[in-house]
């Protein structure tokens, strides 16, 4: 016997999980970008930023 009112809550169901992963590769995607990202955004003061001597 088939309940066509679970239809509807299956169809949530698989929807809510849908987000929730396209939500945690969103994430994951985002540490990874900012690990990636990290040597760039170190900020150079001071003597080293007028001379040009330091690493950036």
């Amino acid at each position: 016997m088939h309940y066509q009112a679970l239809d509807g809550l299956e169809l949530w169901f698989w929807t809510v999980v849908g987000l929730g992963l396209v939500g945690l590769v969103a994430l994951f995607g985002f540490a990874l970008s900012l690990r990636m990202d990290s040597a760039s955004l170190k900020v150079i003061r001071g003597a080293r930023l007028q001379v040009g001597g330091g690493k950036a």
